[in-house]
């Protein structure tokens, strides 16, 4: 699915599918985006918390001309993120952090195709 919401020890996590948002390899925010970073912008400007925006990635590794690591890779395309709820929603740029993981904090193992596509 494109979206998934749940609530845990940490709070209310969004977890949106990466093909949805990017194109392999890419940052920027795909023209198709906006209709789920709209739905997201409805749930998290009603919220008074702070918003922690991941990045994550597969394993394979990350070598072009803009990203040398799969570390910048996840950290551009959570700065992208921010930027549309900033820049294009005018949600509160304080309330707003960055994490990119690279492919060091997996959502699940990087053993198999579909696996792969998760941590994207």
């Amino acid at each position: 699915s494109e979206m998934c919401i749940s609530v845990r020890d940490r709070g209310v996590v969004l977890q949106l599918d990466e093909t949805i948002l990017f194109d392999p390899g890419k940052a920027d925010l795909k023209k198709k985006s906006e209709n789920v970073l709209n739905m997201v912008t409805k749930i998290v400007k009603d919220l008074p918390n702070d918003v922690l925006i991941e990045g994550n990635t597969d394993d394979v590794p990350m070598f072009n001309e803009e990203f040398q690591s799969n570390w910048e890779l996840s950290t551009a395309r959570a700065v992208s993120v921010v930027k549309y709820f900033v820049s294009e929603k005018k949600l509160d740029p304080t309330r707003f952090a960055v994490k990119g993981y690279g492919e060091y904090k997996p959502l699940v193992e990087n053993n198999s195709t579909k696996n792969r596509t998760i941590n994207r």
